[in-house]
């Protein structure tokens, strides 16, 4: 994507408010593509990922964040799994890592699971959560870029 990372990060931060606060989401799961050391880093794990010899993968990573009420905190969930491309587009998966050790301190830390776990940290209207999925919220939706698919 050629978008900026500011750019894109505004444009799901306006889908979650959307889902949030006006649809009354109570749980949530991004999927996306990233980089995942087991060691740590002096630079940027995508900047990292460039060196020869580097210990960064590529993962997918999955962020899950689930209001719990009364709980005045979500529980978020952060998984990667790193893999690797071999020879005829073959895909060598990795282990799966779990950040359930450094949890609170890698949500704080990145900006996405921080936004999803701020969101979930605030309590909803009860009324809102039986709100539908009308045009005007499917407009709104598709005004910052998203596809809507109902099923």
């Amino acid at each position: 994507m050629k978008e900026s990372h500011l750019k894109r990060f505004g444009r799901c931060y306006e889908l979650m408010r959307i889902l949030r606060f006006r649809l009354g989401v109570q749980s949530l799961t991004f999927i996306a593509e990233g980089y995942v050391s087991d060691s740590k880093q002096d630079k940027e794990l995508s900047l990292a990922f460039l060196e020869p010899n580097s210990s960064v993968k590529e993962c997918l990573t999955v962020i899950h964040c689930d209001d719990c009420r009364p709980s005045a905190s979500p529980d978020t969930y952060l998984f990667s799994m790193p893999y690797t491309y071999g020879l005829g587009k073959d895909v060598r998966w990795g282990h799966l890592m779990e950040f359930s050790q450094n949890a609170a301190k890698t949500i704080k830390r990145y900006s996405y699971p921080a936004m999803l776990n701020a969101a979930f940290s605030i309590p909803i209207d009860s009324e809102i959560s039986s709100t539908e999925l009308d045009t005007e919220i499917i407009n709104d939706i598709i005004g910052h870029g998203f596809l809507v698919q109902e099923f």
